[in-house]
């Protein structure tokens, strides 16, 4: 499986010029952050943000997976 496959690719690459492209953040890392906007959007919210994180990236992972399939 190739990194780009695991991590989903880049989330916003950006061709600055010919020969340099801007990478940022992985698709992955993009999911799993917007995961947790929807964890911290409920005003009463308290959990273990070591779980939360590894959820959030779980959520992420499915969220690629599901791309693949369609």
């Amino acid at each position: 499986m190739s990194e780009a496959t695991k991590t989903g690719g880049p989330a916003f690459p950006h061709q600055a010029c010919p020969t340099v492209t801007y990478n940022g953040m992985t698709l992955r890392d993009w999911f799993a952050g917007q995961a947790l906007v929807g964890y911290r959007s409920c005003p009463n919210w308290q959990g273990d943000m070591q779980e939360v994180a590894a959820d959030c990236y779980n959520q992420a992972d499915a969220m690629i997976a599901a791309r693949g399939e369609a």
